[in-house]
């Protein structure tokens, strides 16, 4: 999904845009999209008035470049650093325990920043709805691609459905998120996640190669 509003901008205008988008989501991760008002994200961008209308003609506007700026973080996040790639059961097993980690740093407080918006929206309006969809598309994707160069290799079955699979991951992620998030208890996510990777292996070709590893903090589950 390209934000369409941040096409054809100079850099600089592209810079101001990145920095209006950037304080608007981290203000609605933090304390709510509802409570999020145009006035706060002006201040924590340090921007005028103006150039708030200049890029965003309405609320409406704000809400769909901050769907877009969340998009590009999960990209980012499946396709960089240690998670540049994601065919191999020990890479997944690392996304696993990466998003674990990520909401015990944050006391299991803020939840996922896409989920957690999603959450927020309302499915009703039909732009909004397209474009939250096609981020888990394209977030479903990246597991689809990841898991049929398994299938491939020969590391799972025939019978392993890419498609299936990377739906499992990316829903395992969402529910655990958003259960550990109310609870403030990091088990749902570890348990959901651990328990899809789990899923992922069943499908091995070589099961004692995908043997399940002591996984980090499984003690105190």
């Amino acid at each position: 999904m390209i934000d369409d509003t941040a096409v054809g901008l100079t850099p600089r205008g592209r810079a101001t845009y990145a920095r209006i988008v950037g304080a608007a989501a981290d203000l609605a991760y933090k304390q709510g999209l509802h409570n999020t008002a145009a006035n706060d994200v002006r201040k924590a961008a340090s921007v005028s008035g103006s150039q708030m209308t200049h890029y965003f003609k309405d609320r409406h506007a704000m809400v769909r470049g901050i769907i877009a700026w969340r998009r590009n973080e999960v990209v980012a996040f499946h396709t960089s650093g240690e998670l540049a790639r994601l065919d191999s059961f020990e890479a997944l097993q690392k996304w696993a325990d990466l998003n674990v980690q990520k909401q015990i740093d944050v006391t299991c407080a803020g939840g996922c920043t896409f989920g957690s918006l999603v959450a927020e929206l309302v499915p009703s309006v039909s732009d909004i709805r397209g474009d939250v969809s096609a981020v888990y598309d394209e977030w479903i994707a990246l597991f689809r691609t990841a898991l049929t160069s398994m299938r491939n290799r020969g590391d799972v079955r025939p019978d392993a459905d890419p498609s299936h699979l990377a739906r499992v991951l990316v829903s395992a992620h969402q529910g655990g998120s958003l259960v550990t998030q109310t609870t403030r208890s990091i088990n749902p996510l570890r348990d959901a996640l651990n328990a899809a990777v789990d899923y992922v292996r069943s499908f091995a070709t070589q099961p004692s190669t995908a043997a399940k590893r002591r996984r980090r903090g499984e003690r105190d589950a």
